[in-house]
């Protein structure tokens, strides 16, 4: 049965208030954040209910991106992908939080930041980590396919329409990418009067991004093209989220007229890439460690960074025993920057904490751990120090994960 709260509730966050307010305090220094209606946007975050975060989130992205229309599509789409608990949604503007803290930990370090993320201005940072973090996600609707079409099966059907939630549940899509060529292609207005610019292959400029962004040799081109099609086949949010992110920056870009400004194609070039790495994975179905071996801070700062923050806030839902809703509950409680050391400190929470979600949740952390110590560090390191602790609510502590950036 499909749970109706989530639509009076809304998901919610996965920081604690402390968590929040300490984490946002950086932004509020910063004059990228200052403009008064985002300055105050970002002030009211912590303290709103879950509800008002998402109209906060999409406001902020309204303000600051204006052109891009995703996010609202996005959001209703989140309705039908979300655990309990947690928002793809609102889980991308956390990814964007966290980093935003380490890249400014950095800037108040005294790090030539150029050398490390790549652009002149820290303007020019943030918005390179604003493409690739605060719409990683996009792709989940074509992923999750035959997830939502179930979910709206079992709608239909407590509606009492048990013959449209039949249909629903005949509809099998294997394949959504090569069922739309046309998703993959751009068209866009040509300066020329009543002329039009066509995009043909836009997963190709991402896997040559991708190419451009891992430590590999030519010998390895190979690999990437099996890479590209196994995303392909398997509808990957990553690879998916990559291409809409690419068209919503540079429809935006076409329609303010900004095509010329090199930083803005460096950070869509190094946002795609990011975003069609992030979603590399090593678990019992499938082990992507070549390509996450190779994911270099030197190359793409920004795929180490995406990967990095949404590695460390992922909580797979293979964590949660099949009872219902009583399943480990991950969030982050504190929050502390100390000079060069970042020290995030996470609760698990469970009802039971039998043997067997131990082991489960310890496993999961291991597995975590062992994917972010797998991605390569500037090869002179800001010798900033991410400390990420784990708990759980009855005191037990879990092996914590230690990454100098």
């Amino acid at each position: 049965m499909y749970n109706f709260d989530s639509f009076a509730h809304g998901y919610g966050s996965t920081y604690s208030k402390n968590a929040e307010k300490r984490i946002i305090e950086c932004l509020l220094k910063e004059p990228f954040f200052r403009k008064t209606e985002i300055h105050r946007l970002i002030a009211t975050y912590p303290n709103s209910p879950n509800v008002d975060k998402n109209k906060i989130i999409i406001r902020i992205m309204e303000l600051i991106w204006a052109k891009n229309k995703s996010f609202d599509t996005f959001r209703a789409f989140d309705h039908f992908l979300s655990i309990p608990k947690r928002s793809h949604f609102i889980h991308q503007f956390e990814v964007f939080l966290l980093g935003m803290n380490i890249i400014l930990s950095a800037k108040d370090k005294g790090c030539d930041l150029k050398k490390y993320f790549e652009f002149e201005t820290i303007d020019e940072i943030t918005y390179c980590w604003l493409f690739t973090s605060a719409a990683h996600d996009f792709g989940y609707p074509v992923e999750s396919f035959e997830n939502i079409i179930g979910k709206l099966s079992d709608l239909y059907s407590e509606f009492g329409l048990k013959k449209v939630s039949e249909q629903l549940n005949r509809i099998k899509i294997k394949n959504i990418l090569e069922l739309e060529p046309e998703f993959s292609k751009l068209l866009l207005p040509s300066p020329e009067p009543g002329e039009m610019i066509t995009i043909n292959d836009i997963g190709s400029i991402v896997f040559n991004e991708v190419c451009n962004s891992l430590e590999i040799n030519d010998g390895d081109k190979n690999k990437i093209n099996e890479l590209q099609h196994q995303l392909i086949t398997e509808n990957n949010h990553g690879y998916v989220s990559a291409i809409l992110l690419y068209k919503a920056i540079v429809q935006s870009m076409n329609e303010e007229g900004t095509h010329s400004t090199s930083w803005m194609h460096n950070a869509v070039k190094k946002a795609i890439a990011a975003v069609c790495l992030h979603s590399l994975t090593i678990d019992e179905a499938k082990d992507d460690s070549f390509f996450i071996k190779r994911i270099s801070f030197h190359r793409n700062p920004y795929a180490f960074l995406l990967f990095l923050i949404d590695n460390i806030q992922d909580w797979n839902r293979s964590n949660f025993p099949d009872i219902g809703d009583k399943w480990a509950e991950y969030f982050l409680d504190r929050f502390s920057v100390d000079s060069s050391l970042i020290t995030m400190n996470y609760r698990i929470n469970h009802e039971r904490w039998e043997d067997q979600d131990r082991i489960m949740v310890n496993k999961f952390l291991i597995n975590k751990k062992k994917m972010l110590e797998m991605i390569i560090p500037h090869p002179e390191k800001m010798n900033i120090t991410v400390r990420v602790n784990f708990a759980s609510n009855i005191g037990e502590e879990f092996e914590p994960i230690v990454i100098i950036i």
